[in-house]
């Protein structure tokens, strides 16, 4: 059996899992939470 170049495998590991977190977070950023004025205002009432 030959063996397999693993080598390349790494490279395109940590960049798909960097653009997938690239993606998510621009996703997350985009959307707007209708649970942050609440928070601000019990973390503005609780000082």
């Amino acid at each position: 059996m030959p063996q397999l170049d693993t080598s390349t495998w790494l490279i395109t590991i940590i960049s798909s899992m960097i653009t997938l977190f690239i993606l998510f977070q621009l996703k997350i950023s985009s959307q707007t939470f209708p649970m942050s004025p609440t928070l601000k205002s019990t973390m503005t009432s609780n000082i």
